[in-house]
């Protein structure tokens, strides 16, 4: 990650060593929050797993597709490192941490 944050979008290399932190700290809060997310759907809103898990791919697929598409048309670097860690926030609703409620 800290060769894309220099050589693609422009960071000089001290940032990119701080800026990697970041999306991973995303994905350890996201990790968490999707799988409290998950259980209240499945538990308040009578969601079956198997839908839960439908919905859960639906989002990190499409969050994904759609984050890095925008990530590629961005002129800002940060708007597309904004971009780079939302992507690996909706990639993570599949993770098995998501589905350690059920």
């Amino acid at each position: 990650m800290p060769s894309y944050l220099t050589d693609i979008l422009g960071f000089n290399l001290e940032s990119a060593g701080f800026l990697c932190v970041f999306p991973y700290l995303a994905l350890f809060i996201s990790a968490l929050s999707f799988g409290g997310i998950f259980e209240y759907f499945q538990n308040n809103y009578n969601w079956s797993t198997n839908k839960v898990r439908r919905v859960a791919q639906s989002v990190a697929y499409a969050g994904s597709i759609g984050g890095l598409i925008l990530c590629g048309f961005m002129d800002d670097k940060y708007v597309a490192y904004v971009f780079m860690i939302l992507t690996q926030v909706c990639s993570l609703s599949l993770s098995p941490i998501s589905y350690s409620v059920f």
